[in-house]
């Protein structure tokens, strides 16, 4: 006698909901701007406009250690040319809404020795994989271990802006657990 197949039950829908959401599959545009967005496999593109200038291309990444260091990178996918602001943002999700996290000192730079500068080029195909964020607030890279408060346990994700300011691109969120 064969048995019918049971019907998978997930133990806490809830919890999908929330990861759904967590990844921006919520269909909300989770920047506030109101503007078109694309994703990628690996990074979204937030976008407040349509000007000629959209970094459609350019991937964030966040690759979490397991000492808690997590490494942000830029990938120029296409073949264009883009102009990075130097500052790395770190966002973490709250009640549904996208925050800022008090981090200085987070930069697209090659290594702690290179001298930061106001804006990276990105040639066309080309990566940068800076040194990683330590997951603290208020220390960037390149500090000493111990320096500054760990964050609270949460989703984050890191986005990067054009040097101009008209276009922000984001990593998939990634997890802070402890």
């Amino acid at each position: 006698m064969k048995r019918a197949p049971r019907p998978f039950h997930l133990p806490f829908p809830g919890l999908l909901v929330f990861a759904l959401g967590a990844l921006g599959c919520g269909g909300r545009d989770s920047s506030g701007t109101g503007g078109a967005s694309g994703r990628a496999s690996t990074g979204a593109v937030t976008t407040p406009g349509e000007g000629s200038s959209r970094p459609r291309g350019l991937v964030v990444l966040a690759q979490r250690y397991p000492n808690g260091d997590v490494f942000p990178s830029v990938e120029e996918r296409q073949d264009e040319q883009v102009r990075l602001h130097k500052n790395i943002l770190v966002e973490t999700l709250v009640g549904g809404t996208w925050g800022d996290v008090d981090v200085r000192g987070l930069t697209l730079r090659a290594s702690c020795d290179t001298p930061e500068v106001d804006c990276v080029e990105l040639g066309r195909g080309g990566a940068l994989r800076p040194p990683a964020w330590s997951g603290r607030v208020g220390m960037g890279q390149c500090v000493r271990v111990g320096e500054g408060a760990a964050v609270a346990a949460g989703v984050y994700r890191f986005v990067v802006t054009t040097c101009e300011g008209e276009h922000r691109v984001t990593s998939e969120p990634f997890v802070i657990a402890y």
